[in-house]
């Protein structure tokens, strides 16, 4: 039942059979993770030049260039031994069910490459601002060191530490992330509709912090669920669950919006409704306005 006074926004789509069943609270081990690249095709040193990385997501590939020759990322040998085999990061071959029409209590947004228009800002941001400031560790290491900082087992200030680097700072680095364009106005909408808006992101706590102050999304969005924070990244359930579990609702009155495939078929499987942000279909603002017909 809806809360008195709250508003409730209906997603568009064909309605399915309604999802009822539970949110598990009890997971078992964590769930490959494909934060920083679903396949990796070479790993060459620091100072080698351009890399290719190959991103597989619903059986289509898309291919980025590292054009800084210091900036050349992570390898599949680097990623499984921080996330697994390469196998193990295949992508989804299951079909999106369609989303449900019912009212939606709380919509949920990813922050990088939703909220904030870099997708990869490992690769794209953080290795290129290492790199600038003297840091010479391998792919491997850089994802073991971002990964632990990510889940709140070191602070960031350890992370800058333990990289090697000199002159950096959490505010230098934050200055290089931008928002998404419409972002915040389409947020501001949202609010208006008492629809509750959260935040589920996989970030360093420090970072994360800055970012929406630095831009105001805390006016919109009061309800952040941090990785660094909670101590669990996605496309774990267990990061699906706390956010039931301290927002107090049911998994299919929630509806993320995540521009990952495994991020949204896991939110799916949680009990979800889900949308893919960053598709052909849905890769602005004003077209996921759209989508979300609130009004």
């Amino acid at each position: 039942m809806t809360p008195p006074g709250r508003s409730t926004l209906r997603a568009g789509g064909p309605s399915p059979t309604r999802r009822t069943s539970a949110l598990r609270s009890t997971v078992g081990p964590p769930a490959a993770d494909h934060e920083l690249a679903d396949r990796v095709r070479q790993f060459p040193p620091a100072s080698a030049p351009i890399a290719e990385i190959s991103l597989v997501a619903q059986g289509k590939s898309r291919e980025r260039r590292i054009s800084d020759a210091h900036t050349s990322p992570f390898s599949a040998m680097a990623l499984a031994q921080v996330f697994g085999t390469v196998e193990d990061m295949a992508p989804s071959t299951s079909t999106p069910p369609a989303r449900d029409r019912d009212a939606i209590d709380v919509v949920v947004f990813d922050a990088m490459g939703v909220l904030y228009s870099c997708a990869d800002d490992v690769a794209d941001l953080l290795v290129p601002y290492l790199r600038s400031h003297g840091c010479v560790l391998d792919g491997a290491e850089i994802a073991q060191l971002y990964r632990e900082c990510s889940l709140g087992k070191m602070s960031s200030a350890d992370f800058w530490a333990a990289a090697g680097t000199t002159g950096t700072s959490d505010e230098a680095y934050c200055l290089n992330h931008r928002l998404t364009e419409g972002a915040v106005a389409l947020l501001a909408e949202l609010e208006a509709t008492s629809v509750r808006l959260a935040c589920l992101s996989n970030d360093v706590s420090e970072w994360s912090k800055l970012l929406r102050e630095r831009f105001g999304l805390g006016e919109y969005i009061t309800d952040w669920f941090v990785s660094g924070d909670i101590g669990v990244r996605k496309p774990d359930p267990e990061a699906f669950a706390t956010l039931c579990r301290r927002l107090d609702v049911v998994p299919d009155r929630v509806l993320l919006i995540d521009d990952r495939e495994e991020n949204v078929s896991a939110a799916r499987d949680a009990g979800f409704q889900a949308l893919r942000f960053g598709t052909p279909r849905l890769s602005t603002m004003d077209q996921l306005r759209k989508e979300l017909r609130p009004w």
